[in-house]
């Protein structure tokens, strides 16, 4: 019985994450500028519904930030009040910004951060994506949230550039610093 539960347990949980061609297609899709205050509306239901509080916000900028809360080394949310923090417990946050696409149209970025507690430090270390002690469930909580937003934004996709929108110009790279003389 044990065994089958765990199972069940592992099929639910498969069914839940995004395919990486879902990941793909929120990150890249852009969104009608000329809805930007339903976008970031939006934004901000689907965060609530994925159980982030909202601690910061710039409708104005297109910015969102979640509170900081504590995982589990799991990636489970741990209560909100006073919660045991043992080693290995993670606080997590996550954040949108709407940005003006390479199309002209808006699009989404979602990302987070995390910094981890290990007994023997009273510091919480910051973990940066590329770090592999960063917890695995990180980048799958921003992968969650970013299909999530893009589902509930459909309606607002544009499938092509926006007529009369001035794309985004390309990045340029900062000019190199020279090394300091001696």
């Amino acid at each position: 019985m044990r065994i089958a539960s765990l199972i069940l347990a592992c099929v639910l949980l498969g069914a839940c994450a995004p395919s990486n061609q879902e990941v793909r297609l929120a990150k890249a899709a852009e969104y009608d500028p000329r809805e930007y205050a339903a976008v970031y509306e939006a934004c901000k239901a689907a965060m609530v519904e994925s159980g982030y509080e909202i601690a910061g916000e710039d409708l104005e900028h297109g910015i969102l930030v979640s509170s900081w809360r504590w995982y589990t080394k799991e990636g489970t949310a741990k209560r909100k009040e006073a919660p045991k923090v043992e080693n290995g417990a993670t606080m997590f946050r996550i954040a949108v910004e709407l940005a003006r696409g390479p199309k002209g149209g808006l699009v989404v970025h979602v990302d987070g951060g995390a910094q981890g507690y290990s007994t023997g430090s009273p510091v919480l270390r910051e973990f940066k994506h590329d770090d592999p002690e960063e917890p695995t469930w990180v980048e799958g909580k921003i992968d969650n949230l970013a299909v999530g937003i893009h589902t509930k934004l459909s309606q607002f996709e544009l499938h092509a550039s926006v007529p009369g929108a001035t794309p985004a110009a390309p990045a340029t790279p900062a000019p190199a610093t020279p090394a300091p003389a001696n």
